[in-house]
């Protein structure tokens, strides 16, 4: 009569659920450090936007005998490269301007 070896090289069901919990848990700690990223990314993007459309303004307003422009569009080209550079990269929202006093904010990122 043949014996049989009841370990023959495969897993256990528990090896296996212990694979998948921990495969599982790198991919949660993965997906949240990528959404962290992008977040980070964007709040960067639009304060290098906002730094850079607060200084086309004042330098139109230098060069427009201390007059800000009426709105941001008159920015481009000759101060600012593109109308992309208008937008918040979080949510291609336009930058909120005034005018009258030459504010410029973003209402994605209020705190920029």
């Amino acid at each position: 009569m043949i014996s049989r070896n009841h370990k023959e090289g495969g897993f256990t069901l528990t090896e296996l659920m212990v694979t998948f919990l921990i495969i599982s848990i790198l991919v949660a700690i993965a997906v949240a450090s990528y959404s962290y990223s992008i977040k980070k990314s964007q709040s960067t993007g639009c304060q290098a936007n906002l730094r850079n459309i607060r200084q086309a303004v004042e330098r139109y307003s230098m060069e427009h005998d201390e007059r800000p422009p009426s709105s941001l569009d008159e920015l481009v080209p000759d101060y600012i490269i593109g109308p992309k550079s208008l937008r918040c990269p979080a949510g291609l929202k336009p930058y909120s301007y005034d005018p009258a006093t030459g504010g410029i904010n973003c209402q994605n990122h209020p705190e920029l």
